[in-house]
């Protein structure tokens, strides 16, 4: 997590120079994230505080805990394209009734956080 300048090779002359911008990184959700803000040091200063505050108290992305749908759903709308898009249509029924008895009565619940 930081505040920097971008270093990029130029074009038209093949030396490394600065970007005129900041820019800000940081870690959302396991994945790096970097902006362009802005030419003001202090800007970019705020810019950073503002968003790593958000990701600390939850509000940066605005995610709650959701229920993952049920297997059977999946299964009958796949079957479905299956049936009308397929010439394996019957392997997926076979396939398809295996699988829902093994997930039949597993509960899965997905939760996001930050």
């Amino acid at each position: 997590m930081s505040v920097y300048k971008r270093k990029y090779r130029d074009r038209k002359s093949g030396k490394i120079v600065e970007s005129e911008k900041l820019h800000i990184s940081y870690y959302f959700e396991g994945k790096q994230i970097r902006e362009a803000v802005s030419s003001n040091k202090r800007v970019a200063e705020e810019a950073y505080k503002a968003v790593t505050g958000e990701i600390v108290q939850g509000k940066y992305g605005l995610r709650h805990d959701t229920k993952s749908p049920k297997f059977e759903d999946y299964a009958n709308v796949y079957l479905e394209y299956s049936k009308a898009n397929k010439r394996s249509y019957e392997t997926d029924v076979t396939m398809f009734k295996a699988l829902s008895a093994f997930f039949k009565d597993i509960n899965y619940q997905r939760s996001h956080r930050v």
